[in-house]
């Protein structure tokens, strides 16, 4: 059974001590940062349906947000309370969930199986963090890499489907992107796909984060999950 009423505020602030000295890499005249403010942008809807995939050439545009992102390894408080909700949403329909994930390199599947009850729901995950392993794992065809690239509205696509088929599971969420500092096949830090795949279609979105790359993969998990929700809510 789901537990959303069950905060991470069990994980500890801080990792446990080592045996061996650390060694503090941060400028002298800087003090700690423990909260980071970011921007969260908007969708923009690329793909959907049953079958065809239409495009749109609208550009998000930017609107603050004042939640904190966690540092450590703990999911955010925002993310975590989304993977509670759709779990339970998930589970109450008897449905089961994949994930397929790129840039954010296990993030996702790491925050849904924080929450107690997982396992009811939470199939499994593919990382498919090198662009061959698209093909290999998630079962992404390679004309399609090869023409598109990893970081693509098709590939995402195809990532999500591969992901409900090798996990056996009905939903299936995947993200590509760019998590930066530095762009990738002429895509900037902060340009992210997610799909979401049913038995009946799948949908893909662009989104144009803001933030360091710590920030860009955990705001790639919140939207995620945020999709997600939207997608099973409106079947």
């Amino acid at each position: 059974m789901i537990r959303p009423d069950l905060p991470p505020d069990h994980w500890p602030a801080d990792p446990a001590p080592w045996d061996y000295p650390s060694v503090d890499l941060r400028p002298a005249d800087r003090p700690p940062v423990d909260l980071l403010l970011a921007m969260d942008l908007p969708p923009v809807e690329l793909a959907s349906g049953r079958g065809a995939i239409r495009t749109a050439d609208v550009v998000a545009a930017a609107s603050p947000s004042n939640a904190p992102v966690s540092r450590g390894a703990a999911p955010s408080e925002a993310a975590y309370a989304l993977a509670a909700a759709v779990l339970g949403l998930l589970e109450r329909g008897s449905a089961t969930l994949a994930t397929c994930e790129s840039l954010t390199g296990g993030l996702l599947g790491a925050t849904l199986t924080s929450v107690p009850g997982a396992s009811a729901v939470f199939r499994g995950g593919l990382i498919t963090y090198a662009t061959d392993l698209k093909h290999t794992l998630a079962r992404v065809d390679p004309g399609e890499l090869a023409r598109d690239g990893a970081v693509a509205p098709s590939t995402a696509l195809a990532m999500a489907a591969g992901a409900r088929e090798v996990c056996a599971a009905d939903w299936g969420v995947a993200v590509t992107g760019v998590a930066g500092p530095d762009p990738q096949e002429g895509h900037s830090a902060g340009t992210v796909f997610i799909a979401v795949a049913d038995g009946s279609g799948a949908a893909v979105r662009q989104y144009r984060l803001d933030g360091d790359r710590h920030t860009i993969r955990t705001r790639t998990v919140e939207a995620a999950l945020r999709q997600l929700t939207e997608a099973y809510r409106s079947r």
